[in-house]
């Protein structure tokens, strides 16, 4: 789980809003697992 908190982190940085979503996404599914 960290490691994709921490991708998401770097995603952000980088101001990406696609990547952002996806991230967001990421997070949601990590969640619900």
């Amino acid at each position: 789980m960290q490691t994709f908190l921490s991708d998401c982190l770097i995603e952000e940085r980088q101001e990406v809003v696609t990547e952002k979503v996806v991230c967001n996404k990421l997070k949601f599914i990590t969640i619900v697992k």
